[in-house]
């Protein structure tokens, strides 16, 4: 696995590593995300934030995410539901930054807020 971005910011190391077509971001150690554009479902805890989305009566046309990680739901929403809309609160800057840009988490109707979720 080849680290391809690598920073230290405010005492955590963020690290993003890419294994064949899967991009993984790390923090300080701990596994936040991956993604693999060549398959919709990763087999991890990302998959079940966006499967309860598949039982709704009517597909939700906005998606409010509190924590965005690198971004894995986000395509896994866009994908399965298409909604008009999707915000994503994220208190760390920095997995806004690699969302947007190695997770490519940035299509026409996402918007990422970094905020605390809680206030």
């Amino acid at each position: 696995m080849a680290i391809i971005w690598q920073c230290d910011q405010a005492g955590k190391r963020y690290t993003v590593r890419q294994a064949g077509s899967s991009l993984r971001l790390y923090t300080s150690g701990a596994f936040h995300s991956q993604y693999n554009p060549r398959h919709l479902l990763t087999g991890a805890v990302w998959d079940l934030l966006t499967l309860p989305a598949l039982f709704v009566e009517s597909t939700p046309r906005t998606i409010l995410m509190l924590g965005v990680g690198g971004g894995t739901a986000i395509h896994q929403f866009n994908r399965l539901l298409a909604p008009r809309k999707i915000t994503g609160i994220e208190l760390d800057p920095v997995h806004i930054h690699v969302a947007r840009q190695y997770f490519k988490a940035c299509a026409a109707n996402v918007e990422l807020v970094e905020a605390d979720a809680i206030r």
